[in-house]
């Protein structure tokens, strides 16, 4: 209930009776809904971001990753069982499962945070990425110079460079870190497959296709977002489109209109014009739905 302390009157008029009380109930009945600014999703559990710069996570809390710090936060990125975010003053906080170093950032000052199964990679504010975690197929060793953008997918990472092209590293058993030459406006690794947008608009995939996840069902996309088996995209209008197959869920989005999207192992989730939540797939451990 609101803290707000009504002062004891004399006798009112009724009309007035009826305006204090429609009042004290609205007080009672608590906060408008809390509306949110970007979501992030993991293996079965998601966070967003709301708009007092907070992290609200949902889903299987193995590890205490649904567990985010009360810092403020303005990006968010989850794994398998760990989460980091970019927090307000520039600086990395990571939660949850640390057994392989994934959720112990370097201190410095960092532009960006993205998040894959067991390693974590950050863009300093000089645009060198730094990564830590599990190395098994070399997805921690970054190459020297100045990237825009990164993403880190399984057991490989990729980033862009200031000219639009894309350089990976890491595992690269299906071709996923085996890029196009087209220079790229945005980038997202998956299981083992890797998804972007290039300069001109166009969505393109490579890596693992056997389900469908890399052959996108539409190239008019404002942004690309690559999970396990399946991928999605938001349409210029809003519209979320997915390919590939979505195990133990639906792959077909809800029609709503929404802001941004996350995709995670076997969910997927957005925020709606409006601010609010909606996820999507498997939901055997609350991962699709939100507050």
């Amino acid at each position: 209930m609101s803290s707000t302390a009504w002062p004891v009157t004399a006798a009112k008029p009724v009309g007035k009776i009826v305006a204090l009380t429609s009042l004290l109930l609205s007080a009672c009945a608590g906060d408008p809904a809390t509306t949110y600014t970007l979501v992030a999703a993991g293996d079965r559990f998601a966070c967003a971001i709301d708009t007092d710069e907070r992290a609200v996570c949902w889903g299987m809390d193995d590890f205490d990753k649904t567990f985010a710090p009360a810092s403020r936060f303005a990006d968010l990125s989850l794994g398998t069982d760990h989460g980091c975010g970019l927090t307000s003053f520039n600086t990395v906080e990571c939660w949850g499962n640390n057994g392989l170093g994934q959720a112990e950032p370097p201190g410095g000052s960092y532009v960006a945070v993205e998040v894959g199964a067991f390693h974590s990679c950050a863009i300093d504010d000089g645009g060198a990425i730094v990564c830590w975690g599990a190395a098994t197929e070399g997805q921690t060793n970054s190459p020297a110079g100045v990237f825009t953008a990164v993403t880190a997918g399984s057991e490989h990472s990729c980033g862009i460079r200031p000219t639009g092209s894309v350089e990976c590293w890491g595992s690269n058993q299906f071709g996923e870190s085996d890029p196009p030459s087209d220079q790229f406006a945005t980038i997202s690794a998956g299981l083992d497959f890797t998804c972007g947008l290039t300069q001109g608009g166009v969505a393109k995939c490579w890596g693992n296709n056997v389900q469908g996840q890399a052959a996108p069902s539409t190239t008019d996309l404002a942004s690309i977002h690559a999970g396990s088996t399946f991928s999605c995209g938001r349409r210029p209008s809003g519209v979320a489109a997915c390919w590939g197959d979505l195990l133990g869920g639906s792959l077909t989005p809800p029609p709503n209109s929404f802001q941004t999207l996350a995709v995670g192992h076997d969910h997927a989730c957005g925020v709606l014009e409006t601010g609010g939540l909606k996820c999507w797939g498997n939901n055997i451990f609350g991962a699709s739905s939100p507050p």
